[in-house]
């Protein structure tokens, strides 16, 4: 599961199953709002504090969709991903 973390500016990724945590590697977050999977099965997270979209790439295990959970913590934003 991903959360964007809006207070701590960061992406976090919690095991379903043990509820152990990962930051996910980005730099610069600022305010994350919300987040997206693209087709090919990378993360998007709004980065609305920078006012642009980050893509990460190259997540271990890969994100799936049935997994990814959006929350928004004071400002919910909805985006979609055109590829």
């Amino acid at each position: 599961m991903y959360v964007s973390d809006f207070i701590n500016d960061r992406v976090v990724r919690v095991a379903v199953d043990s509820g152990g945590r990962q930051t996910v590697p980005t730099t610069g977050l600022s305010q994350p709002t919300g987040l997206a999977l693209g087709t090919g099965g990378d993360l998007y997270v709004a980065d609305s504090g920078n006012n642009r979209v980050v893509k990460a790439r190259g997540l271990e295990p890969p994100v799936r969709s049935d997994l990814l959970c959006v929350m928004a913590a004071l400002l919910p934003v909805a985006f979609r991903i055109d590829e």
